[in-house]
């Protein structure tokens, strides 16, 4: 069975684990609905003589036939030197005829061959664990730990050999370790469940809206990241919606202190001071937003236009123009970019 992702963008270590647990594709988001297909098409197109002899030698070693998994090995090897894949193959052939040495040596040249690739390291540790050698184990576990860091039950292998290695305060480090990313993987759930909550409430009922809104930022509280900004950006919008541009400012401030160049954050803040009639401080933090993201107005017709209100309102009536002209290059018939042109000449 294939398994395609279509996410948001994500952090290289997530990237990293998605592929661990079985991800046959990671698909990030925005993208266009041709680029999507072809990416799909990309990851279910039927494999090539090389895939199928990989195969073949899989299905080898699974049924015991260890020696014509590796004349399997040996062919792919032929075709293409050093190939990760077929060295895996030959690994698992080698153990299971119980050559442990050449299975290692097998391991290892896929691991250098490889890079960034889990498996070979995996077999490595699975090797050791099997031969009892705890320490060269927990080596190449850690190993494991270092290119995909978010596998919780990894973390609490590694403990468990430091305790049967009588290392005991290595052992609290990572078990502790682990407890602080299962806490956080469970407060992301939380998050995601009282966003969702959030939206369903901000129309009709804004302060239940902020109410969940701040219970999902509360659950984080320690463990705030940038995944959180949006969160912080919701619940100002939230704010807003309730004349409560003050304490909008607020949150967006602490956002701020978690990604301090982020321009979203800045043309929130100008928008909110904006609703609080404070037009210079406005002109201030979208001056800001702007510096950091030139492109923030091409988001929409709308952003464009709030910019452009932004700048009127602060007397800067030429930029107010070129950004009203500019909404209108994103859409012709924007009649609040026209009526406000036609005011302001």
């Amino acid at each position: 069975m294939l398994t395609i992702i279509l996410t948001n963008e994500v952090a290289r270590e997530i990237l990293i684990y998605l592929h661990e647990i079985g991800a046959n594709n990671v698909i990030t988001k925005p993208i266009s609905a041709d680029m999507l297909i072809e990416k799909i098409a990309f990851t279910i197109k039927p494999r090539g003589q090389l895939g199928d002899l990989i195969d073949t030698g899989k299905k080898l070693n699974e049924n015991g036939k260890f020696e014509e998994a590796r004349a399997i090995a040996a062919k792919i090897l032929e075709i293409k030197p050093g190939s990760p894949a077929a060295l895996l193959l030959l690994g698992d052939a080698y153990k299971g005829q119980g050559r442990m040495e050449e299975a290692l040596g097998a391991f290892t040249e896929a691991a250098k061959n490889g890079k960034l690739f889990l498996d070979p390291i995996k077999k490595i540790a699975d090797l050791h664990k099997e031969t009892g050698n705890v320490k060269e184990e927990t080596k190449y576990l850690e190993k494991l730990d270092k290119l995909s860091p978010l596998n919780v039950d990894r973390k609490i292998a590694i403990g468990d050999n430091y305790m049967a290695l009588g290392e005991r305060d290595k052992a609290v480090g990572i078990f502790d370790d682990a407890i602080k990313l299962a806490t956080k993987e469970a407060m992301a759930q939380v998050g995601r469940v009282t966003r969702t909550i959030a939206d369903r409430c901000i129309a009709s009922a804004p302060e239940l809206s902020e109410k969940y809104l701040r219970q999902s930022l509360e659950a984080k509280k320690g463990m705030l990241d940038k995944s959180d900004i949006e969160t912080f950006n919701r619940l100002g919008i939230t704010l807003r919606k309730q004349g409560k541009w003050d304490h909008a400012v607020e949150e967006y401030r602490k956002a701020l202190k978690i990604s301090p160049n982020d321009a979203g954050l800045y043309y929130n803040m100008a928008m909110a001071h904006g609703e609080g009639r404070q037009f210079q401080d406005a002109y201030n933090f979208l001056d800001k937003a702007l510096r950091i993201n030139p492109d923030l107005w091409s988001a929409n017709e709308t952003v464009c236009f709030n910019i452009a209100m932004i700048y009127y309102r602060a007397a800067k009536k030429e930029q107010a123009a070129d950004f009203l002209q500019k909404a209108l290059s994103i859409n012709p018939n924007f009649e609040r970019a026209k009526a406000m042109l036609r005011e302001m000449q």
